[in-house]
């Protein structure tokens, strides 16, 4: 029985799953810390035995290099780091340098380009907020990078002399107070910027039938806000992975509506 083993490592969190002869099982998630993962991993991948293992990595090169020692020490199994290239799958990379891409958004337009069949904006609502286009063709329009929900607070945190207060939870209302303004503020940017993102590709018309996706941990806090019609799809980067480990099983279909 063919076993695959899918690995996204972001920021903070560490997320798995297991193909089994194309078949694949649930998605894991774990917070880490950068050199905590070899006391981590013997616990979360307990009796896992994978003859590959394929990693999209937005983590440090220290992450990194700490994870595939660990597959080459417990496994003798060096780990297949996926990196962003000019074309694949159909799509064609959008940046001059196409390698420069993050490999979660790579990977996460590829699958929102083959669960949609078409033009597509993929909106990533995680620690950053990255909105991507790509056409019918499946040629990657660009996109934009903006800090997400909670980062906005942190950057004005980090810039001013506002005092200290502590994380709320954000709504669209103005705020009476200077940490609920800062964190109401932070949510308004960036629905505001989808938003923005969306009359944009209306106004120039060049992408008809265009489908907006929304995805990351920040993406059903915003789906009640947005008047835009979206489609709510998880874990776009493990169908992306699951794509790059097996083309004829990681075609994945439906997701639900949003108006």
């Amino acid at each position: 029985m063919a076993s695959i083993l899918l690995v996204d490592i972001g920021n903070s969190r560490l997320k798995w799953a297991l193909l089994l002869d194309g078949i694949r099982g649930a998605q894991h998630s774990e917070p880490y810390r950068p050199g905590q993962l070899v006391a981590l991993l013997p616990r979360i991948w307990q009796g896992i035995r994978p003859q590959r293992i394929l990693i999209a990595s937005v983590a440090s090169e220290a992450v990194n290099r700490e994870i595939a020692h660990w597959s080459e020490a417990t496994w003798g199994l060096p780990p297949e780091f996926m990196r962003s290239q000019a074309q694949c799958l159909g799509v064609t990379n959008g940046y001059r340098e196409p390698e420069r891409l993050g490999i979660d958004r790579w990977l996460a337009l590829i699958a929102a380009y083959h669960r949609c069949g078409g033009s597509v904006g993929v909106v990533d609502a995680g620690s950053a907020v990255t909105i991507d286009l790509v056409d019918g063709q499946g040629r990657h329009r660009g996109g934009w990078i903006l800090p997400g929900v909670a980062l906005q607070g942190r950057c004005l945190r980090a810039n001013t002399a506002i005092p200290a207060f502590d994380d709320l939870a954000p709504v669209l209302a103005p705020g009476h107070a200077t940490a609920e303004a800062i964190a109401n503020g932070g949510l308004l940017a960036v629905a505001g910027a989808i938003e923005q993102a969306a009359r944009i590709v209306a106004v120039r018309g060049d992408l008809p039938g265009i489908r907006w996706v929304l995805t990351g941990g920040d993406g059903d806090r915003l789906a009640n806000l947005l008047t835009l019609e979206f489609e709510i799809m998880d874990g776009l980067v493990m169908d992306g992975l699951h794509l790059m480990a097996d083309p004829k099983t990681g075609f994945v279909n439906g997701a639900a509506m949003h108006h």
